[in-house]
């Protein structure tokens, strides 16, 4: 049965009422200074702009003189500076709009579903997703969205993970991007099993030598040619990756379009899943404020669809408790 201390699904008439009373008046109130500050971060780009032309003018006709405006160093340094601070300027006013607003929407939203949303400063465990996770350098972090759904705790939120460049030794190359996802299991296990997708002979071989268990082998024909398993504990592997917890993988997959999308571990009683996102698409995004927006409604469904989305995950793919 659902908890009946839990709101409402975001479908739900409840949704409407609440958007209406608390969501949408702070949105209001936030249009008032995004008009304004459009019309300032329209200024500084048009300004960096300008000066970009001139550097643009002086690169080109320099060619044909003696002489140009940036043989003097500290005019060619004042230039640069007035075409790199307003872009800059831009982007920062630019970014903290959408952070103010995506404070809102989101926010607001998973305060609705009784969740706990924070865009940046947080801890999350990202030590345990290793084995679903490539090789990287760096990791940025934002959107955690956490609490319980039906007695499961979870936590969840979005990453891009980047690593070196093997062509370049300045450059950054994406290795990840995507959302992972920690749900409570309620249980010990003995041993870590671990889910990921079919790579091929050679990716699969790869793949093999970093985990830490043993290949194990299942008799679905889907399945099998779907993902690769391996664990520390064979028992326990088939214990978990019952038949019907085999359906509801390859259902997840197929509904997500993206087979080689996701990884999924059972380890240290949390049951963890990546799911690796398709470009531009970011979730729990408030979009562009350049306009004026009208359709607050429906991108606070899309989010609220989104976040549904995830308890949908949690459904499908829990553990029944002993």
């Amino acid at each position: 049965m659902d908890d009946p201390s839990r709101p409402a699904p975001a479908s739900a008439e409840g949704f409407d009422a609440y958007f209406d009373l608390t969501v949408q008046p702070l949105l209001d109130a936030l249009e008032a200074k995004r008009a304004k500050r459009i019309r300032l971060i329209v200024i500084l780009l048009a300004t960096g702009l300008a000066f970009f032309a001139v550097i643009l003018f002086q690169a080109i006709t320099r060619q044909n003189q003696a002489s140009g405006l940036f043989d003097n160093q500290a005019v060619g340094l004042g230039v640069f500076a007035l075409m790199f601070g307003p872009l800059v300027a831009a982007f920062l006013m630019y970014r903290g709009l959408t952070q103010a607003f995506k404070e809102v929407l989101t926010g607001r939203i998973c305060e609705f579903y009784g969740f706990d949303h924070r865009m940046g400063g947080f801890d999350f465990p990202l030590e345990r997703f290793d084995a679903l996770l490539p090789p990287y350098g760096q990791a940025k972090l934002e959107d955690r969205i956490a609490g319980k759904h039906k007695g499961l705790g979870f936590e969840l939120c979005e990453v891009a993970l980047t690593r070196r460049s093997a062509k370049s030794d300045t450059k950054n190359k994406t290795a990840f991007t995507g959302v992972l996802l920690a749900v409570d299991c309620h249980r010990r296990f003995e041993g870590e099993t671990v889910l990921t997708p079919d790579w091929g002979p050679k990716g699969n071989l790869v793949e093999r030598l970093r985990q830490q268990g043993e290949r194990v082998q299942f008799e679905g024909i889907v399945f099998e040619n779907a993902f690769e398993v391996y664990s520390t504990d064979q028992l326990e592997a088939r214990y978990l990756l019952s038949p019907l917890m085999m359906e509801r993988i390859v259902g997840f997959a197929d509904n997500l379009g993206n087979g080689r999308g996701i990884g999924l571990a059972f380890s240290q009683g949390q049951l963890l899943l990546a799911v690796r996102r398709r470009r531009g698409a970011g979730r729990f995004e408030a979009g562009h404020l350049f306009a004026r927006v009208d359709n607050w409604r429906e991108r606070a469904e899309r989010v609220s669809g989104e976040i549904h989305a995830v308890l949908q995950i949690v459904d499908a793919l829990r553990l029944e408790k002993d």
